[in-house]
């Protein structure tokens, strides 16, 4: 992905009902001189959820906005993970370089 790219993910899951969640793949962000990349995960979960997609890899230069939205319903089950990697070791020690904004409600 690159700036100006978005991605939504929209996963409902009923009462009752189970699921296991992956991507098919690892997402990489690559450098981006001006927008961000975008990528918007929507969980609501009524029954139980396992969200694991593969990581997602940043490279110098990225920016990227993550923005998760998890709605669960009392005495149900969810198991979420998220892995972030940087790509180099120049990417890891140069943070100023890779913007990423995150958050979680």
């Amino acid at each position: 992905m690159v700036g100006g790219d978005e991605l939504e993910y929209n996963v409902e899951v009923d009462s009752g009902a189970k699921a296991l969640i992956t991507s098919p793949g690892t997402t990489k962000f690559y450098r981006s001189a001006g927008a961000m990349a975008r990528v918007k995960i929507d969980l609501f979960v009524e029954g139980s959820l396992e969200w694991l997609p593969q990581a997602s890899i940043l490279f110098r230069g990225a920016k990227i906005r993550l923005n998760n939205h998890i709605k669960r319903h009392r005495q149900r089950v969810l198991l979420a993970g998220k892995h972030i990697a940087w790509a180099g070791p120049r990417v890891a020690k140069d943070l100023t370089k890779a913007v990423q904004k995150s958050g979680y409600e």
